[in-house]
């Protein structure tokens, strides 16, 4: 005999110091009736596709689709390669008569951040790598950088200079590795992070460097001379292990002449 299973909510517990300091981690599946993000790592993007509507996605995202949906590639531009995009971009239309769909997952392992730009003036500004996709296939992906509070600020900043301005109307797709946090900071409130674990922010928030510390803390603590101080308003996201640092974790291997390879000379 089958039991029946009953419907159990989750209830999101979120701890007190996070609660003042406004820190939210953004949940890890997300569903709406425009799309659904499946999974805790290496996340899935299912979304739904009405008669007609595409979706602008970065090559090789694609997982699956219904048979309705035709894939076109054109140049992406000068301002995307320039910001370490890619050299084409991709476009998945549905079609067919009927709704349509098509599950998306990141060339990097990680997990999808959704972000609704209709709701952030049109535009953000993400790290290289970040972008997956977006609803809007008129998105524009140009170079751009972090608006710096000063001098110091622009060369010294730990966070990445130059970035990716996206633009776009509706639903843009990020991803993102290990925990996802985000903050929405007041107009001149400020933040100071690790730079590599910005992910993306409004377009108003600006940047300074700040010194980690004595000269004790700069040689040994390991965070380098500077951090990034970022300044509202707007949306700041920051990931737990960005791509940097598992990057370092696994360096490539140097090559190495074998001289058992090397061809042996003729004695002759």
């Amino acid at each position: 005999m089958s039991k029946q299973i009953e419907a159990v909510e989750v209830v999101e517990v979120v701890p007190e110091f996070y609660k003042k300091l406004k820190m939210t981690e953004r949940p890890a599946v997300t569903s709406n009736s425009e799309f659904t993000i499946l999974g805790d790592f290496c996340q899935i993007l299912h979304l739904h596709l009405k008669p007609g509507q595409g979706v602008q996605v970065e090559p090789g995202v694609m997982c699956y689709m219904s048979e309705k949906c035709k894939e076109k590639v054109r140049l992406a531009g000068i301002g995307r390669m320039l910001s370490e995009g890619t050299l084409m971009k991709g476009t998945f239309e549905n079609q067919g008569t009927e709704e349509g769909y098509i599950g998306l997952t990141p060339n990097l392992p990680g997990n999808i951040v959704a972000l609704n730009l209709s709701n952030m003036g049109g535009s953000l500004k993400a790290k290289r790598d970040a972008f997956m996709a977006a609803v809007d296939t008129k998105c524009q992906i140009r170079l751009t950088h972090l608006a710096a509070a000063s001098c110091v600020g622009c060369c010294c900043a730990d966070a990445p200079f130059f970035m990716q301005e996206i633009r776009a109307e509706g639903w843009v797709f990020l991803n993102a590795h290990g925990t996802v946090m985000q903050r929405e900071l007041d107009a001149g409130e400020e933040i100071v992070v690790e730079g590599s674990s910005l992910v993306a922010c409004s377009s108003s928030v600006t940047c300074d460097a700040v010194y980690s510390g004595s000269c004790g803390v700069i040689c040994c603590g390991g965070e380098g001379m500077f951090n990034t101080a970022l300044k509202g308003p707007g949306l700041v996201v920051l990931s737990s292990m960005p791509i940097e640092k598992l990057r370092s974790l696994f360096p490539q291997p140097k090559e190495r002449s074998n001289p058992k390879n090397k061809p042996k000379k003729d004695v002759r």
